[in-house]
């Protein structure tokens, strides 16, 4: 349900290159310089002021 907005969060943060990145490292601190936890927690404050 809510998976679209994670990756929408991921492009418009960090851009879609990023994104592109992980998908194929899957390894957050390489892509972003933060942990896995750390992007979720982003994310979340993201949900949290989605469509404010």
């Amino acid at each position: 349900m809510f998976a679209h907005t994670y990756i929408e969060y991921l492009d418009v943060t960090y851009g879609w290159d990023s994104v592109l990145k992980l998908l194929k490292t899957e390894d957050y601190q390489e892509c972003f310089g933060k942990s896995q936890q750390d992007i979720y927690n982003e994310w979340v404050e993201f949900l949290i002021n989605y469509d404010q």
